[in-house]
């Protein structure tokens, strides 16, 4: 009896904190979390039950525990036919429903005609029908089986080894109990599969979570790569629209890009970084589409007046660039390549570090480029005006760290490759 009580608490100890879980567990779909907490209420009740229904307690207490060893079982598998009605087709676990009301309907009937069980002076008594209150749990047990096989390309493996154990080892106890006094068994199998159970719903209910989460990551990646080339794709024709407008300058915006890469990792920027400065080195002179072909492509010097309006491209490449959202800092490159260190740059004459960063490696590529191309007017300088010219603008008309980057970079060029062939 000692033993007894003990396995009652335990069971009801689980089974306690297993409907706790349920309550705040917020992973499961409501029709598989309220059939985990029904099957766990009724395998708490059945535990309490078993231990009331074989003590010594008064009659009408240990009559309404007998009742409820009988019942809960059956409410058991109700739950459970819910359970799989989460993961299977409704139709087709409807005659397990049907089973168990029926089975609900006979055991009460019995309780007055004495079919199942009876109590006398000597105490409780089986039935003549007694194995027919089994034939109905096993035979709805049967059905959910059949339909879990019939189903079993649309469970996962681990998920229907469960399922089928949580039909079968009950249905074992039940036929063993038959020729086995007491209920014990059968209360002690349906507390460990409904813990079972529960357990590898949460597992399951994880692994398909890291597998939605996964999915979601594998699709924002998708989407960013598509962002990137769509970026590119728009850099590239944009780009590929101003070396078309200049004659006299193809492939400036790729030479200006690759320069201010090769400054930026001089001077320690991060893989990043460089890739963004790469784009923003790219499109630093798009406002040139806004500017008339007669003007930047003149052979002799600008008037006054076309100088004035060829100034105006850093502000049409900001305006351009700043309908692309997915880089804000795009217009950066755009807007201020042409401010100086010492403020007499345009087009808002910003002087030192009030000039972003980015702006300021794109300015010395820009004006190392200028002089390392052929222009209308002249042919590219040597490699050593260019280095004097550096020299002279450090501090004035560039950053300084920046500008003795590029000169480090010129240095290293022994062969003068770094120009306009």
């Amino acid at each position: 009896m000692l033993l007894r009580q003990l396995l009652m608490m335990t069971q009801v100890g689980v089974c306690s904190v297993l409907i706790m879980f349920c309550i705040i567990n917020r992973s499961f779909s409501k029709q598989k979390k309220y059939s985990l907490m029904l099957m766990t209420v009724f395998a708490m009740i059945l535990a309490v039950t078993d231990c009331f229904a074989n003590s010594g307690m008064e009659i009408e207490i240990v009559r309404v525990s007998k009742f409820c060893t009988y019942l809960m079982p059956l409410l058991v598998i109700f739950a459970f036919n819910q359970y799989l009605k989460d993961l299977i087709s409704k139709d087709q676990l409807k005659a397990a429903d049907w089973i168990i009301a029926f089975a609900i309907i006979n055991l009460i009937i019995s309780q007055f005609t004495g079919l199942y069980y009876s109590f006398g002076p000597s105490g409780y008594a089986r039935g003549k029908g007694y194995v027919i209150s089994y034939i109905f749990p096993i035979l709805a047990a049967s059905i959910q089986l059949i339909v879990i096989c019939k189903n079993r390309q649309n469970i996962r493996r681990k998920t229907l080894f469960l399922m089928t154990l949580f039909v079968i080892l009950p249905i074992i106890a039940s036929v063993s109990h038959i020729f086995i006094k007491g209920i014990a068994l059968i209360s002690f199998t349906i507390v460990l599969m409904v813990v079972v159970l529960y357990s590898f719903s949460i597992m399951d209910t994880n692994l398909l979570i890291i597998q939605a989460h996964k999915k979601e990551l594998e699709i924002l990646q998708e989407r960013e790569r598509n962002s990137k080339l769509m970026i590119e794709q728009v850099t590239s024709a944009l780009v590929g629209a101003v070396d078309a407008k200049d004659s006299y300058t193809q492939g400036h915006s790729l030479r200006v890009s690759e320069y201010s890469v090769m400054i930026a990792q001089r001077a320690g920027k991060t893989q990043e970084e460089c890739d963004e400065i790469e784009f923003i080195g790219l499109l630093h002179d798009v406002g040139k589409i806004g500017v008339p072909s007669s003007i930047i492509n003149k052979c002799g010097k600008l008037t006054d007046e076309e100088y004035s309006t060829m100034k105006r491209h850093p502000i049409i490449g900001r305006d351009i660039l700043d309908k692309i959202t997915l880089l804000p800092n795009l217009r950066i490159g755009a807007c201020y390549h042409h401010e100086r260190y010492d403020g007499k740059g345009y087009p808002f004459g910003l002087k030192g570090e009030e000039i972003p960063e980015i702006a300021r490696i794109i300015a010395v590529a820009d004006a190392y480029d200028a002089m390392t191309s052929k222009r209308s007017y002249r042919d590219s300088l040597s490699q050593a005006k260019v280095r004097e010219q550096l020299v002279n603008g450090i501090g004035t008309q560039f950053d300084p760290n920046f500008a003795k980057i590029m000169i480090e970079l010129l240095d290293a060029d022994k062969e003068y490759k770094l120009r306009q062939i």
